[in-house]
């Protein structure tokens, strides 16, 4: 992984930084060596070898790499882990598939909101049943959204609780503007506005059953430590040979 992250990642991560995008080479390089899928399940074609230490290194040392597009490559895990954790049969076939095929293919996940003193487990963004449908209204902040994407996971105060929903991109009443950010500028990210996006209740994550949220919000936060500890590992090399000079 190391040498991955030396050889293909670091020497385009300036280039990908002053272009605000991936580097598609850089992402089919990495989806063939099966970073995300090979922790999905084995029955929609990933490799079922899901081992938070791995998962762990593999973060750490992308971002030792260059930490925005280490969160590029490792997006697909932001939809694809929680469907394959918490989603039902029907919803891991419409959304796995795409994620395991030939090419690279992003996910993403949009629980974040623009205000501040953000709670997690309290967002504004709602969901409200209207017969077979959830009604989303709310907006959502720093949700990566790279070329290609088809399905974000959307979190939402439901009842009082929190509910995750499968919004197709292309829906009635959601719109992306994209984000201006000072860094991690080789991850696109955008603003979301829902206004009255209507998801059907089979694309309630983990259908009428639910999902375990708090668990997601776990498992993003270990990656995110994960990749901090890659990039003050980074940034001690720089440190350690400038003292040298």
């Amino acid at each position: 992984m190391r040498q991955f992250a030396e050889n293909e990642v670091r020497p385009e991560a300036r280039a990908c930084d002053e272009a605000a995008a991936p580097d598609p080479d850089v992402l089919a390089a990495a989806h063939e060596l099966g970073l995300v899928a090979n922790a999905l399940p084995e029955a929609h074609g990933g490799g079922g070898e899901r081992s938070a230490v791995s998962g762990c290194l593999v973060a750490e040392e992308l971002a030792w790499g260059d930490l925005s597009l280490a969160l590029a490559i490792l997006s697909p895990s932001l939809l694809g882990l929680p469907v394959a954790d918490h989603g039902t049969p029907e919803q891991q076939a419409a959304v796995l598939p795409a994620l395991l095929g030939d090419a690279f293919a992003p996910g993403s996940l949009a629980w974040v909101e623009p205000r501040f003193g953000f709670d997690p487990f309290h967002p504004h963004t709602t969901a409200k049943r209207d017969g077979s449908d959830f009604v989303l209204d709310g907006r959502k902040c720093f949700v990566p959204w790279q070329d290609g994407l088809e399905h974000v996971l959307v979190v939402a105060s439901e009842d009082g609780g929190l509910a995750g929903f499968l919004v197709p991109t292309n829906a009635k009443g959601l719109t992306a503007e994209r984000e201006a950010n000072m860094g991690l500028r080789a991850l696109p990210t955008a603003e979301l506005a829902l206004a009255g996006v209507r998801v059907p209740a089979s694309g309630r994550l983990g259908g009428d059953a639910g999902a375990d949220l708090a668990n997601v919000l776990a498992r993003g936060r270990v990656a995110l430590a994960s990749c901090a500890v890659g990039v003050a590992g980074e940034a001690y090399e720089v440190w350690r040979e400038y003292t040298k000079e």
